[in-house]
């Protein structure tokens, strides 16, 4: 029974962590005409919005780690879901070791006074997203394989 309500949140929250980074890269692409203003405000404004965010990954890396100290060792389901778990833990280093420095440099721009390479943190900051977002569609594929690695019964 924890096995199954361990890999059901591990599905909705690895699954939540995936469109969320999809969203962060499709709402802000590299193209020239998005606003430096714009990204500036919603950075400032998204302060708070990352607890969520930190609150929803590490509840799926728990969930993934629940569901792996309760399979049998050595078997698919095992391998594939310990894989999910790296790629877990793989965004939440991404986020800490990049996205959050750079969160915290651009919400301490002003709008009115921007550096002149704000594209430049614009475009790592999204390329930073998009591993994330590999990350997470790798890790929501491994999950459903070893679900579906499970025998029936």
């Amino acid at each position: 029974m924890i096995l199954r309500i361990a890999l059901l949140a591990a599905i909705v929250l690895v699954a939540l962590t995936a469109a969320n980074a999809l969203r962060h890269v499709i709402e802000w692409p590299t193209r020239r005409d998005v606003s430096a203003v714009l990204v500036v405000r919603v950075q400032r404004t998204m302060r708070r919005y990352g607890l969520l965010l930190g609150i929803i990954e590490a509840g799926a890396l728990a969930a993934l780690l629940i569901a792996l100290f309760r399979i049998p060792p050595g078997s698919a389901e095992m391998w594939l879901i310990g894989l999910a778990a790296l790629c877990v833990a793989g965004m939440m280093g991404v986020w800490a070791a990049w996205l959050r420095p750079l969160n915290i440099t651009i919400s301490k721009w002003l709008p009115e006074a921007l550096p002149p390479d704000w594209s430049h943190h614009h475009a790592r900051w999204v390329t930073f997203h998009r591993v994330r977002v590999i990350l997470a569609i790798i890790a929501l594929a491994l999950l459903l394989m070893g679900l579906f690695a499970r025998p029936a019964g």
